[in-house]
């Protein structure tokens, strides 16, 4: 799958199907021939079509509302359609995973992450967004992620043009 087949992918499903206006983000799993989608929010947060958190800061928000992460999803989903992850790719349409999406990640069989942002200010150098993050614990993620022998790659392309 090429980069503009990976931002149409994401792009379709920010459209659709996100329902986390305080975090949007879409991933694609492609595992051989086979793909799937995840996206961040839950239906536990959403009352006649509307979040429950849209007025709310974001500070504090995880205590309000407790959505599915983008990778968890599409994880869930892969489980539950029988679509070994092993060795597939996971492409993110923003940000990185959070330390618990890392483990998942890991844990799935997953040995490729691709991300359209820049992760690092220059080697070993988390950028200063990804920095002491209590909440998503960006640092231990990559870490995890390294350990457990997935690569990870930067590729603007794949970033979709809406948000």
């Amino acid at each position: 799958m090429n980069s503009s087949e990976v931002r149409d992918l994401l792009e379709e499903t920010l459209k659709k199907e996100l329902t986390c206006v305080n975090n949007p983000l879409a991933v694609l799993i492609v595992a051989g021939s086979k793909y799937v989608l995840g996206w961040n929010g839950s239906p536990t947060c959403i009352v006649n079509g509307e979040c429950i958190n849209r007025d709310k800061p974001f500070p504090g928000i995880e205590a309000l509302c407790h959505p599915v992460h983008a990778e968890i999803r599409a994880i869930a989903e892969a489980a539950r359609i029988g679509l070994s992850l092993q060795n597939s790719a996971i492409y993110m349409s923003g940000w990185f995973p959070c330390a618990a999406c890392a483990e998942a990640i890991v844990h799935a069989g997953i040995k490729k992450l691709v991300t359209p942002n820049k992760i690092y200010i220059e080697k070993n150098v988390l950028i200063p967004e990804f920095l002491g993050s209590e909440l998503y614990r960006f640092e231990i993620a990559e870490k995890i992620l390294v350990q457990g022998g997935v690569k990870i790659i930067t590729d603007p392309d794949i970033r979709p043009r809406i948000s």
